[in-house]
């Protein structure tokens, strides 16, 4: 089994590119632009990654292999919100959650 993740990562780097690109082209006209990149969430997604690199057990691998680095769905969403309701930033488009 591979993670067949190329398209997935591809994608969000891709948006990264645009959105940086839109915010040098387009920042002038005080256009809000957001990326957020969460990195890996509590989700199916990361159920399957964990059976794809051997471990059936999710709660060791989240606890163990990951140090708990892992987020939930709900404190995504808030930061999300967060996100589109901060004030426009001209240097700023990338939030590190």
């Amino acid at each position: 089994n591979s993670l067949n993740n190329c398209p997935y990562t591809l994608s969000k780097a891709g948006l990264e590119i645009i959105i940086s690109c839109l915010i040098k082209e387009e920042g002038h006209n005080k256009l809000k632009f957001s990326v957020v990149a969460p990195g890996l969430v509590d989700s199916n997604m990361a159920r399957r990654i964990a059976k794809i690199k051997g471990y059936e057990d999710y709660n060791f691998y989240v606890s163990e292999v990951l140090n708990n680095k892992i987020l939930d769905c709900q404190y995504v969403a808030k930061q999300c919100i967060e996100v589109l309701n901060r004030p426009y930033d001209a240097n700023s488009f990338y939030i590190d959650i």
